[in-house]
């Protein structure tokens, strides 16, 4: 048998080779379906529109408290209806609930009505007095329980720069005798009726309605780094823009208040972005002047959770007030997601904060002009804040003022879990 050298070896597989290749083409075989199948790509998990969550905080008037939310955004379907609900007890026995529900495009395409019902009962409020130089020597406390009811009415839109809101708000209040005992310093128990008989007895604290209506003028240019779809007004994380907004308000007896009187007020933030938007200076002033018979629960005031922090809840009392606050926020991380139902929720942006401000109350509007710039009490301090939603923020802060030294102690007022933006 004649045996063939590698040349030959060679060509007899190139020639069997292209025989096959022609054979191929002349043949077509039915195509074979692959191996592996094909991957539809996949879609994208969107924030989950329905969120439930606990919350604990602690304070200088609370003691320690919690909490639960619940927030549904796009309810049934339809972009822009929201509702909330809220409730909080305390250690000192205060507890709130609160409910929301806010209806996009009424009456027509953009504006967006909303209505809010609310109860709150604080048995153990301390009160100074009034004026802007009171001291904790005549503190005393009472009882406040309100209900309150507030529908509204906003034009165009909520994102719009230029917008209106028409409110019509409803309040019972009942006020008396505070149920505080404070071992630790029998001052704080002692009732108001004994400090002040003369306001106790007064018509300013029999309780009653204060009813009446407002517009809002609000110019808003601020610029969110997670901006809300759907015409809302809450904001995320504000990185640039400014927010002006004029509040006028009448109460009197044809709107089914016990009480005739005006309050205006004047909010004017500034919010100055830098390192991509990472960094923010917050500027803010804030002025409230009311006039008329107003009763002593809503007259303006100051400390507690968002004004004045470093300060008890209505340290400062008086028929007008002015503040301003300072605040540097640096955000440390994007949003974390988790998965959950399909998509996901999210905590946005915690930051690092410090923040300084001062604040004063006056008795009458004719003494702004020779105050305005002087005795201003300073609050100050720094934090952690985490944003679940614009409506559930939770706040560290760690504060200072006059009244209160640095302190590790939680149930002082220098260490505080509170929630909310304070602006």
């Amino acid at each position: 048998m004649r045996r063939f050298g590698w040349p030959w070896r060679v060509g007899i597989a190139l020639g069997l080779l292209l025989m096959f290749q022609a054979r191929a083409q002349e043949e077509p075989k039915e195509p074979q379906p692959s191996a592996e199948p094909k991957l539809e790509p996949k879609a994208e998990k969107k924030e989950i529109k329905f969120g439930a969550t606990p919350y604990f905080y602690t304070g200088p008037d609370t003691g320690f408290g919690g909490g639960f939310a619940i927030l549904y955004r796009d309810l049934g379907g339809r972009v822009g209806r929201d509702t909330n609900f809220s409730i909080d007890y305390t250690e000192t026995n205060y507890q709130s609930y609160y409910l929301d529900w806010t209806e996009p495009d009424f009456l027509r395409k953009g504006p967006r009505a909303s209505i809010s019902l609310s109860y709150d009962d604080k048995p153990s409020r301390r009160f100074y007095g009034f004026g802007n130089d009171t001291t904790p020597d005549d503190i005393c406390n009472y009882n406040w329980t309100m209900y309150s009811i507030k529908p509204s009415y906003l034009y165009p839109r909520g994102d719009a720069h230029f917008r209106v809101r028409l409110q019509y708000l409803f309040q019972d209040v009942k006020p008396d005798d505070g149920t505080l005992d404070d071992p630790g310093d029998p001052r704080f128990s002692r009732p108001i009726s004994k400090m002040y008989p003369l306001l106790f007895n007064s018509d300013q604290f029999k309780g009653g309605a204060t009813a009446g209506v407002g517009l809002f003028l609000i110019n808003d240019t601020i610029q969110d780094r997670f901006p809300l779809p759907g015409g809302r007004e809450e904001k995320v994380f504000p990185i640039k823009g400014g927010y002006r907004e004029l509040q006028l308000h009448y109460y009197g007896p044809a709107l089914g208040s016990t009480f005739e009187y005006w309050l205006t007020q004047a909010d004017l933030r500034q919010y100055l972005g830098f390192f991509h938007g990472n960094t923010v200076l917050v500027l803010r002033t804030k002025w409230i002047i009311t006039q008329g018979d107003v009763p002593f629960w809503d007259l303006p005031s100051f400390g507690g959770g968002n004004d004045l922090r470093a300060f008890y809840d209505g340290r400062f009392r008086g028929k007008v007030s002015s503040q301003y606050n300072l605040e540097l926020r640096q955000g440390i991380a994007p949003h974390f997601k988790w998965d959950l139902f399909g998509g996901y929720i999210s905590i946005k942006y915690p930051f690092l904060f410090a923040f300084f401000e001062a604040g004063r109350v006056y008795d009458s509007y004719t003494q702004i002009g020779a105050g305005w710039n002087k005795d201003y009490h300073p609050s100050y301090g720094f934090g952690l804040r985490f944003i679940i939603t614009p409506d559930v923020v939770i706040r560290f802060e760690y504060v200072y003022s006059p009244e209160f030294p640095a302190t590790l102690d939680p149930t002082s007022s220098s260490f505080i879990m509170n929630t909310g933006e304070p602006f």
